[in-house]
């Protein structure tokens, strides 16, 4: 058994089920015959990580044009086109690696039970589909998590650009 890609056996992938289970899933509804199930996933992940992009840029309290400059760089960097024009699994995971801190900002804000059991739910799928993800995912939602406590300590008119700077920091 095991994990294939593009026909070859690939060992390190059965640590990850969800990796190849898109495209499994894809390949089973059009029976190998066409390719149009894989590029709604495409499609479909590509808006996905741009809402999640924006969503990050504004929980950080980046302006609406902020998100949309930030959107606009991750949908034409090469790493992001390259795996989703390839259609591969673990670009699926980036609007969830996004979407982990997002949610765990606003959990910490907000105190909703629903945003820490969709918090839960993206990050274990996350680890389902890509490892890397994962940890860009946790490095990125600790960030997040300490330029809410810096922001909140030290609350100015500059609020947004302390919380963006908290984040930098944390990840250089």
């Amino acid at each position: 058994q095991g994990s294939f890609e593009w026909g070859q056996r690939v060992p390190f992938l059965d640590d990850y089920p969800g990796f190849t289970a898109g495209t499994g899933i894809a390949d089973a509804v059009t029976r190998g015959t066409s390719i149009a199930a894989e590029h709604m996933i495409t499609i479909g992940v590509l808006f996905a990580t741009a809402l999640a992009v924006a969503l990050l840029v504004r929980v950080l309290g980046g302006s609406r044009f902020g998100a949309a400059v930030a959107v606009a760089m991750v949908t034409v960097s090469t790493v992001f086109a390259t795996k989703l024009l390839a259609i591969r699994p673990e670009a699926m995971g980036y609007p969830l690696m996004l979407l982990v801190p997002v949610l765990a900002m606003d959990f910490v804000r907000a105190r909703r039970r629903i945003d820490l059991v969709a918090l839960g739910l993206a990050f274990a799928a996350l680890a389902q589909i890509h490892g890397i993800g994962l940890t860009v995912s946790a490095v990125l939602t600790l960030a997040g998590l300490l330029a809410l406590i810096v922001a909140d300590r030290f609350s100015t008119g500059v609020v947004s650009w302390g919380r963006i700077g908290a984040v930098l920091g944390v990840m250089a």
